[in-house]
């Protein structure tokens, strides 16, 4: 099996000074004669300069080598129980925060979080929880990526399996992969199991590299001047209150959840350069009491961007086709800041921007 280590590719500049000096010493018997002395000294200095490595397809922004670039994507499905008791809830999270794309979606009253890793890859992600039939026309938006989690329903397991050949199972209950999860003493289950990422890529030799899945503006550039209004964030509201508020010192968007910060377990509020929400029509899935987010097809688009919300249209015309976000009459592409992104499947009805009178 062929792993995927990381690789750094760091530029070596060498420093270097010339000291030139020329004196007068009476005692220097072949020293010549001179009535003054003096002395001159030039230096000369170099700048270290970092060669920045290729995009990540997820981020727009330099990896470190070809071998990161080239990987394939990581997604794993994240618990979001927030209960007032240990029984009930799996905050705070690991790894949220080093998620290229976090995709949020929405299962029986409460969300789901599916994280899809590719620039960084965590020591460890979790708690990792089941599949759900939402999954299963995301999965191939990031072309053949691994994909783990821990348990699903037979009617879920056979649309997974239906897709088979479009992923690498490195779920909890693939004879292999089992290893390469443990449960957490301090955590109640089914909040407890927790994921080693690093070790999953084991299996990454029949994974593929993610096609990139949005459009991103070049790095320092902001959006086209008129595209977009000056925005706060956005209120969200689809099992719990969520609010995504804009920090204009660090030009990302904060999340908050149940009016307190949503903190990651390293106690960094959970912040991305992007808010995608994709208002979604949900139905009833092959589960009884289980919905399912349909993510194909095109839909309203507000877009959190560089300290703006454009609204606007997505499209996806199949499961394996990237997201195009398009606004206006002329339909100009709408594209995000290069970084990471959380991309929230809206119900009708449950987002309201902050600052602008635009509902979803």
């Amino acid at each position: 099996m062929r792993s995927w280590p990381l690789r750094a590719l760091v530029g070596l500049v060498i420093s270097f000074a010339l000291v030139t000096s020329a004196c007068g010493d009476k005692s220097d018997k072949s020293a010549t004669s001179s009535t003054s002395s003096s002395t001159s000294t030039t230096e000369s200095t170099t700048t270290t300069t970092v060669v920045p490595g290729p995009p990540g397809p997820l981020t727009g922004l330099p990896v470190a080598d070809d071998t990161v670039a080239e990987r394939p994507a990581l997604i794993l499905k994240i618990d979001n129980s927030d209960g007032p008791t240990c029984e009930g809830t799996a905050r705070p999270q690991i790894g949220l925060n080093q998620a290229d794309i976090v995709i949020e979606e929405l299962v029986e009253g409460i969300t789901r979080f599916m994280a899809v890793f590719h620039s960084n890859i965590p020591e460890t992600v979790g708690p990792i929880r089941s599949a759900r039939s939402s999954d299963v026309d995301l999965i191939t938006a990031f072309k053949k990526p691994m994909f783990g989690w821990s348990g699903n329903n037979p009617s879920v397991g056979a649309e997974l399996y239906r897709i088979k050949n479009s992923f690498v199972n490195v779920g909890y209950d693939s004879q292999w992969s089992s290893r390469y999860f443990r449960e957490t003493k301090g955590r109640c289950a089914p909040h407890n199991l927790f994921a080693s990422p690093h070790e999953l890529y084991e299996a990454a030799s029949e994974a593929e590299t993610p096609d990139r899945p949005f459009a991103f503006r070049a790095i320092g550039q902001g959006l086209p001047t008129g595209m977009g209004l000056s925005s706060e964030g956005a209120s969200l509201k689809m099992g719990y209150p969520v609010l995504f508020k804009y920090n204009s010192i660090s030009k990302q968007w904060e999340r908050t959840q149940k009016d307190s910060q949503h903190l990651d377990s390293d106690g960094k509020v959970i912040s991305v350069d992007n808010v995608v929400v994709l208002m979604t029509t949900y139905k009833m899935s092959s589960t009884p009491g289980s919905l399912q987010a349909i993510s194909v097809g095109k839909g309203r688009a507000m877009v959190y961007t560089d300290g703006k919300v454009v609204e606007g249209e997505w499209t996806r015309p199949f499961p394996e086709s990237p997201w195009g976000i398009t606004t206006g009459d002329d339909a100009k592409p709408v594209e995000l800041t290069p970084g990471r992104t959380w991309v929230y499947l809206a119900s009708k009805g449950s987002m309201q921007d902050l600052t602008n009178p635009i509902a979803g």
